[in-house]
């Protein structure tokens, strides 16, 4: 998956650099991501506000016929599925549930902040589009719950899994906690686990055994979406700031 973003400033005033990106921003910020999708199933999540309710069709700006959505519910630990097709089919949306035929009674809702996979029927590049969130001085906040979550930066930075503080990913890292990073290429996890360095590992990073170093630190891409297994219940805060 390769990946594209460009940031618009809304307005010339108040503006200040998203240092990991190296792009400049202002009070009121759109922009957009382009995604270059591989074939299989594509892990991703949108990095910006979208829309009314970031339904799936205020997220992008084009879906091919017959991609398929799988939203993951973290209560029942299970995926809704649902595809976009031709509204002529019979759904005046264009949605419907995994058979293909049946309405859905609702287009799916790709809300910031949250994973979800695409099976795209066709490679052509997928643009995400919207409102930078947080605004300048403020500071997103998404919410970690028992068991499996997936998630994404409602952030629109990529970079290592280690850099904190605002204007970078600030990932959870609560001594314990498991990520899960989607490999579309071989449709496979990599585990890995975050802990104590003084267990072994410099950088605070494990293979899936808890105790072995992991040759890297994870990186996650912008519009990447990842399972994270918490041992904590920290809710998940990203930081904007006004001036570099």
């Amino acid at each position: 998956m390769r990946t594209k973003i460009a940031i618009l400033a809304a307005a010339a005033l108040a503006a200040g650099v998203l240092s990991s990106q190296a792009q400049v921003y202002s009070a009121n910020i759109v922009g957009y991501v382009n995604v270059t999708p591989v074939s299989g199933y594509n892990l991703l999540a949108a990095p910006f506000q979208a829309g009314v309710s970031n339904g799936a069709n205020e997220v992008f700006t084009s879906i091919p016929f017959g991609t398929t959505f799988l939203t993951w519910n973290a209560g029942t630990a299970t995926f809704t599925t649902r595809i976009y097709d031709d509204p002529d089919i019979g759904s005046a949306t264009g949605w419907y549930l995994d058979d293909g035929f049946t309405p859905a009674p609702s287009i799916p809702v790709l809300a910031s902040g949250q994973g979800f996979f695409m099976l795209p029927t066709a490679l052509t590049t997928i643009t995400f589009v919207g409102q930078v969130k947080p605004s300048p001085g403020t500071t997103n906040t998404i919410p970690i719950v028992s068991g499996y979550n997936l998630l994404g930066s409602a952030l629109p930075v990529g970079g290592s899994l280690n850099n904190d503080g605002p204007n970078t990913l600030n990932a959870p890292k609560s001594f314990g906690n498991t990520y899960l990073l989607w490999n579309a290429a071989s449709a496979t996890f990599t585990t890995r686990i975050y802990d104590d360095p003084d267990i072994g590992s410099a950088t605070g990073w494990y293979l899936d055994d808890g105790f072995t170093p992991a040759p890297t630190v994870p990186t996650l891409d912008i519009g990447q979406g990842f399972f994270l297994l918490p041992t904590a219940l920290t809710p998940w805060s990203q930081s904007l700031t006004n001036s570099p």
